[in-house]
């Protein structure tokens, strides 16, 4: 069915259900798309695609979008869909197609996988010594609630084990939701089914139709909330069209502000537009009222059944980062407040010198401008040498430590992260990604189908290519970089001494970084389109591979790009390495490029990496919310301008439970991308400026634990109302940028001893230049300096353990648990029907039930020997009877009746191996022995046939010994029918 838009808020909208399903007891039918009065539908998923197929009849995507749909529906019986026609002002509609999977498909999908689900058990939390869980109970900053119950491999058979089992609706997170429906979706393979449209098609599901264009965009949507600005604006339409028509809260907000505009959450009702009541529960409120407030712990939780594990994983390695960066803060602020009373000492002296040494000098009247530029040139110098001091080289070897200290915590912490997340047994089978190209055909030795691939040798050569390519972009930073190394030797030289010491200073340091930064983010982005465009062109062949290459190439790249300037700064520029005999240009010997007449190069790092840190993310700021926030503004205002022109009755109003409305504005707000990517990058990046550069810069912590909570803050806000929702993926860790933060450990301990033995000021004071300035003193220190710190770094990570004991100990009780709570069907781990032997001997010496027994086995021999005297009703009281007594269910008794008659079909072919049979029953029976010729199995083993066990039982007696009793009660196995002996053998 196609909606238009103006029938879109009918309250009776139903889709057409799915085909049949080959399993009726699942399926129970049309599902509705949970449209109530009040509520929004539950859309799980929503593809696009421009309704312009008609104007080129030779396009082949409309059929691949039928066999697309059909293929769906077919394999996973149960899905629904149904779309909707938009007119947004183009051309040609845009048509959404809204996907909604029950319950039964997700839990196909989801025994499919092997989801870890929470079973309907709860679980001691794990008691160990944690300081910042501590402050936050002390100071009550933490806001997640969740309960860890235990987890096992979903199954639909055991169900009712599982946590949640009596709501469908509810069952699975909405992040699993998400999950399970994606998974679905880049499987469903039409590559059979559309072989003869497309010969390129093998292996083609959503992913390639939407490389291809068949779907121009594929989305999920958020869970409708209150605060969401679409509803703020729902509000702000309705009281315009109705001014004095509305209901509010009395204890929230006053006319005066409602007709203001502000607290448009107080509105209950407008007209008969409700609000109220519609977004119970109010989930992604709950989130955001904890998780963009800095004061509170991050709900890591929440967010990862709201977003997933993937990105819950990367707000928790940032947050633990966070909490890391304390101690080196408050570290930093000590050792830099230490060296400006030192510097500020030093300055007073010189001052004090000058004076002594000139009493006399009659000077002219200073403005008070020349003052206050006096006044900023002896802070900016004092300043400058404050950041340099004796205590910089110990903060720099502690920082290397604490880069250790930092990951290994992070290792335990993630450990713990991923078995309360029910992640650690994750397996993930990915699909082909939908850019990868085979361009050849091979046995498969898995699944013995052929099989397109892609040589390595051709691979090869593009990796070659890509690699040259990536060196051709680091040569072109090195030339970015000499162009600001000229351009400060040409301020120094030329215009600096004519102005003042101030101006020079802007126009030397300060404005020279800021070239650099912005050249830094200029080429960033540049190379950023550049290695998307390589690793496309690389054909890999999943997206584990795709994203590995990617972030390789990105973080090779941006680690020349924003450390390069740092490096000249701290090692070349000092000693003029690269620096021609005549200057540069040969222009003579004073143009080249030094670190003053003191030659402190290290004040110069400190002021180069301050302005990196801070320019460095203001871009992202850019992109992430100021151009957002602009675009919104400007359809709001074009929104106005057009409802201006027509009428504003009720009719052109939207409701909130009008979910095509919803669905577009959700369709308009942007895609976050790669979004751990990017931010992961940026982090690293910031790690390594305090990591490499602790020595020149002890604010550095203070400044990325500050970008940090402000970067957290804005993003969950982001997340939650600006971009659209991604798809939930699940994670076991951080991937291979866990490697790239011990990369860049090693990487700062190699740094920071070269910074301590060559750049920093206390090797060239008198009491250590004698001993210490020179070449071979350099070098020693920089070996003694790395060799200790490496020894101690690999100490530290040889006894902090990557997964805590009590972690250990709760993994091992479950795998030793789950296996018996879901074999048993019991969430206690213990069979539901089983009984103790008392009972089983009660059962056994009950009258009723011997008569039975004994009435069957006649009946039984009358049958067999053909008799005419079988009456089936009594047979039937008897069977009955007997059940009632051993607790027998009816699936057993149906089992054993189509036993029984195929026995006695078996004996009317063969009537003489019948009758030996008989009779040799016959004889067991007055042996006083129950026969188990016809029980289909023999409990005492392949070697007791029932004559074997009457000779032995005979030979006992006329020995005067007696049958071997029951261990517990003393009860003998001949007490038991045979429908007892087998529960007793089960237990």
């Amino acid at each position: 069915d196609v909606e238009k838009l103006g029938g879109s808020s009918h309250p009776g909208l139903m889709v057409n259900s799915g085909l049949g399903s080959s399993e009726p007891d699942d399926i129970l039918g049309p599902t509705e798309f949970k449209w109530t009065g009040t509520h929004l539908p539950n859309v799980d998923y929503v593809l696009t695609y421009r309704d312009c197929d008609h104007d080129d009849h030779t396009d082949l995507k409309p059929q691949l979008r039928q066999i697309f749909l059909d293929t769906l529906k077919s394999r996973r019986p149960g899905i629904e869909t149904e779309t909707y026609e938009y007119n947004d002002g183009g051309d040609h509609p845009l048509v959404f197609i809204k996907i909604y999977a029950p319950f039964n498909v997700l839990a196909r999908e989801a025994e499919k996988l092997k989801l870890e689900m929470a079973l309907d058990k709860t679980i001691s939390p794990l008691e160990s010594f944690d300081l910042f869980q501590k402050i936050g109970d002390c100071c009550n900053m933490i806001e997640d609630d969740e309960e860890d119950f235990i987890s096992g491999p979903f199954t639909r058979r055991n169900l009712h084990l599982f946590r949640g089992h009596e709501n469908k609706e509810t069952f699975f997170r909405p992040a699993q939701r998400s999950y399970l429906l994606h998974n679905i979706l880049i499987n469903t393979d039409i590559g059979s089914a559309a072989s003869e449209l497309d010969k390129d098609l093998s292996k083609t599901a959503l992913p390639k139709l939407l490389h291809r264009e068949v779907f121009t965009d594929a989305f999920i949507l958020h869970d409708p909330s209150e605060k969401d600005p679409w509803v703020k604006s729902l509000k702000r339409d309705w009281l315009k069209a109705y001014p004095g028509d509305y209901k509010i809260d009395r204890n929230r907000a006053t006319d005066e502000e409602i007709a203001k505009g502000k607290k448009l959450q107080a509105v209950l009702q407008v007209g008969d537009c409700q609000f109220n009541s519609i977004y119970a529960p109010d989930e992604r409120a709950r989130l955001n009222n904890v998780w963009t407030r800095i004061s509170k712990y991050q709900p890591l939780d929440k967010v990862r059944n709201y977003f997933g594990e993937k990105i819950a994983f990367y707000f928790a390695w940032s947050g633990h980062m966070i909490s890391m960066l304390w101690v080196p803060t408050v570290l930093g602020i000590g050792i830099f407040i230490y060296g400006l009373v030192l510097s500020i000492q030093r300055q007073s002296t010189t001052t004090s010198a000058t004076t002594t040494l000139a009493p006399n000098v009659t000077t002219t009247v200073q403005t008070d401008i020349q003052k206050v530029m006096g006044l900023v040139d002896d802070m900016l110098a004092t300043i400058k040498e404050a950041f340099d001091n004796l205590l910089t080289p110990i903060f720099a070897i502690i920082i290397c430590l604490w880069g250790t200290i930092h990951t290994e915590l992070w290792k335990r912490y993630r450990s713990t992260l991923a078995y309360e997340w029910d992640v650690n047994n994750y397996e993930h089978s990915e699909p082909d990604r939908p850019g990868f190209i085979g361009t050849r055909e091979r046995l498969d030795p898995i699944t013995g189908k052929m099989d397109s691939y892609y040589p390595g040798s051709h691979q090869a050569m593009k990796f070659a290519t890509s690699f040259i390519i990536l060196l051709v972009m680091i040569l072109i930073v090195f030339i970015g970089v000499a162009a600001v190394i000229v351009y400060r030797i040409f301020v120094t030289i030329r215009v600096c001494p004519t102005v003042s010491s101030t101006n020079c200073l802007i126009l030397n340091a300060v404005i020279s970084s800021l070239l650099n930064a912005i050249f830094i983010i200029v080429i960033g982005k540049v190379y950023d389109r550049i290695a998307y465009t390589l690793t496309n062109w690389e054909n890999h062949r999943t997206q584990t591979e795709y994203d590995n290459a990617l972030i390789l190439k990105l973080f090779a790249f941006q680690f020349a790009n924003s450390y390069s300037s740092l490096f000249y700064i701290a090692f070349f520029r000092g000693d003029n390495i690269f620096m021609p005999p005549n200057g540069i240009f040969g222009l003579g010997k004073e143009f080249v490029d030094t670190c003053g007449t003191d030659g402190n190069c290290m004040s110069m790092l400190s002021l180069q990496v301050l302005i990196l840190m801070i320019a460095k993310p203001m871009p992202k700021l850019l992109m992430d919310h100021v151009i957002p926030y602009l675009m919104r503004l400007f359809r709001s205002l074009k929104k106005r301008c057009s409802r201006s022109q027509v009428d504003t009755g009720e009719s052109n109003l939207s409701r909130p439970t009008d979910v095509n409305a919803y669905i577009v504005n959700e369709y308009q707000k942007f895609s976050l991308g790669n979004f751990t990517i990017e931010e992961y990058m940026e982090k690293i990046i910031q790690f390594g400026y305090l990591l490499l550069f602790a020595a020149s810069f002890p604010l550095a912590p203070l400044i990325a634990l500050l970008t940090n909570l402000f970067d957290i803050s804005t993003d969950a806000h982001r997340m939650l109302w600006n971009f659209r929702r991604p798809v939930a993926m699940i994670s076991q860790n951080i991937g291979i940028w866990h490697d790239i933060v011990e990369f860049m450990n090693v990487a700062g301990v190699i740094s920071n001893a070269c910074l301590i033995a060559f750049t920093a000021s206390w090797i060239r004071r008198d009491e250590f230049a004698a001993t210490y300035n020179n070449m071979t003193s350099k070098l020693a220190i920089v070996l003694l300096v790395e060799n200790v710190v490496l020894g101690l770094k690999y100490f530290i990570s040889s006894v902090i353990p990557d997964v805590p004991s009590l972690v250990q100990l709760q993994i091992r009780r479950e795998r030793y648990r789950v296996p018996k709570i879901l074999s048993s069907g019991n969430i206690n781990g213990s069979a539901p029907d089983k009984v103790s032997m008392a009972e089983l001997s009660h059962r056994g010496s009950d009258p009723q039930l011997n008569d039975a027994k004994e009435k069957r086995r006649h009946q039984r021999r009358r049958n067999k020997r053909g008799g005419d005297d079988v009456i089936v009703e009594d047979e039937a009281v008897d069977a009955s009877a007997a059940a009632a007594a051993t607790g027998d269910s009816q699936p057993r008794r149906n089992r054993r009746q189509r036993r029984d008659s195929r026995r006695k079909q078996k004996d009317e072919e063969q009537p003489a191996a019948a009758a030996a049979v008989d009779d040799q029953r016959s004889v067991s029976e007055d042996d006083g022995e129950e026969s188990d010729g016809d029980r289909g199995y023999q409990p005492f083993g392949d070697n007791s046939s029932p004559s074997r066990r009457g000779d032995k039982r005979r030979r006992r007696k006329k020995e005067g010994g007696e049958p071997p009793a029951d261990p517990e009660g003393d009860i003998s196995l001949r007490q038991f029918g045979r429908h007892d002996t087998r529960d007793l053998t089960y237990f």
